[in-house]
C-alpha cells in the first residue's frame, strides 16, 4: 500500500496462497477506502488498513474457484467473477448468491460500418480456446443495473426483492466487417463515470464502447448494441481506462 502524496510504502502483506497462485485484481472498497480486497486463482481475501498494517478481516468461504475480477456494491456487498462463468455475491463475508453464465449456442451477430448486419459463427477451436470464452472478464454497476462482461457480450442484471440479482438481458459489440471470428473482441474493462452515469467499456479489439445514453433495457425483437464512445482514430491497444474529478473519462 503506497501513499499517493509521498513516495512511501505504508504497509505490505503477502496475499497469495501456499501454492503461489497468481493474483488477478486488487481493489479498494469504494465506500470504505480502508478496506482492500484481493482475488486470484482460488484466492479471495479482504484486508483493512489500520495502525500502519494490513490485517485480513472476515472469512470469505466458497468453493475453490479461479477468481478473475471483483466489484464492491456497498460497504459489505462484494461481487466476484470467475474464469468458469460464475458470478458470486458476498454479503458480510457470506456467499449469498451464485449466478452461472453459460455460452450461447446461436450465432454472434455484429454490424459493419454501413450498419448492415453480418453473422459470424463462433470458432470451435481447441478445447483451451473454448474454455477461454467462459471467463467473466469484468463487472461493474450503474444506477439501475449490474453489468457483466461474458461471452463477447455485456450482460446486465436487475436486483430482486431479496437483494440478489437476475439476468435481464445483454448488449452486443458491433463487430468489424473484416473480423472472421469474435475471439479477439471481449470487453476486458468496465468503468462508470460518477458524473453522468456513463458505462464505458474497453475491448481486446482496441476500441472503447459505451452503454447507450438513457439505457433502460433492451428493445424486444431487435438487435441491441453498444455505442462507440469515440471515433476510431487510434490503432494501437488501449491499455487502461479510469475516471477522475476534472475529466469524466481518462
Amino acid at each position: 500500500l503506497w501513499n499517493w502524496e509521498k513516495p512511501k510504502s505504508m504497509a505490505s502483506v503477502r496475499t497469495t496462497n501456499a501454492a503461489g497462485s497468481p493474483i488477478r485484481q486488487v481493489l479498494f472498497n469504494s465506500v470504505d477506502n480502508t478496506q482492500v480486497s484481493v482475488v486470484g486463482d482460488t484466492i479471495l481475501k479482504v484486508y483493512r488498513y489500520s495502525e500502519n498494517s494490513l490485517k485480513q478481516i472476515g472469512n470469505y468461504k466458497c468453493d475453490p474457484l479461479p477468481m478473475r475480477c471483483q466489484h464492491w456494491l456497498t460497504e459489505d456487498r462484494l461481487l466476484v467473477g470467475t474464469d468458469t462463468g460464475d458470478l458470486l455475491l458476498f454479503h458480510k463475508g457470506d456467499l449469498k448468491q451464485k449466478l452461472t453464465f453459460t455460452l450461447s449456442s446461436d450465432s454472434v451477430k455484429g454490424r459493419n460500418k454501413d450498419g448492415a448486419t453480418l453473422e459470424t459463427k463462433k470458432a470451435t477451436g481447441p478445447p483451451e480456446s473454448v474454455d477461454a470464452l467462459k471467463k467473466i472478464h469484468c463487472v461493474t454497476s450503474g444506477s439501475r443495473y449490474v453489468y457483466v462482461s461474458f461471452d463477447h457480450r455485456l450482460h446486465y442484471l436487475d436486483r430482486t426483492e431479496d437483494g440478489c440479482y437476475e439476468k435481464a438481458g445483454h448488449l452486443c459489440l458491433p463487430i468489424p466487417e473484416e473480423t472472421e471470428y469474435t475471439m479477439d473482441h471481449d470487453i476486458v474493462q468496465l468503468v462508470r463515470s460518477p458524473g453522468d452515469d456513463v458505462i464505458a467499456a474497453v475491448t481486446t479489439g482496441n476500441q472503447i464502447y459505451a452503454v447507450p445514453s438513457g439505457f433502460s433495457g433492451v428493445l424486444r425483437g431487435v438487435d441491441n448494441y453498444l455505442n462507440r464512445l469515440t471515433p476510431t482514430f487510434h490503432s494501437q491497444p488501449i491499455t487502461g481506462l479510469s475516471v477522475c474529478i476534472r475529466k469524466s473519462l481518462v
